[in-house]
């Protein structure tokens, strides 16, 4: 559980389902499923930081490009999935 209160996040597993074409058999499936997209989402980001900074990019420049990517791309795709909505539309707590 998340310091929050609320339960783990199921978007990032509803976006790779709506990708692939899949859908879990239960709850559990689902979850195992979150898990690893998760893992492998962060990896596959953690490789373009990587090649940031084989492009000559380092430092807070690197990291402010990496950040603008990771979030401004889930801003576009999940939105266009239908999973989620832009982050201007969320409402206050």
């Amino acid at each position: 559980m998340k310091p929050n209160g609320r339960g783990a996040s199921q978007i990032p597993a509803e976006a790779a389902e709506k990708v692939l074409g899949i859908e879990p058999e239960d709850e559990g499936a689902e979850a195992r499923f979150s898990n690893l997209v998760h893992w492998g989402y962060g990896t596959a980001w953690g490789s373009v930081r990587g090649l940031l900074d084989s492009a000559g990019l380092s430092g807070p420049t690197a990291t402010s490009a990496h950040f603008a990517l990771v979030w401004g791309s889930e801003q576009i795709v999940l939105p266009t999935l239908n999973v989620s909505v832009p982050v201007f539309k969320y409402g206050s707590r």
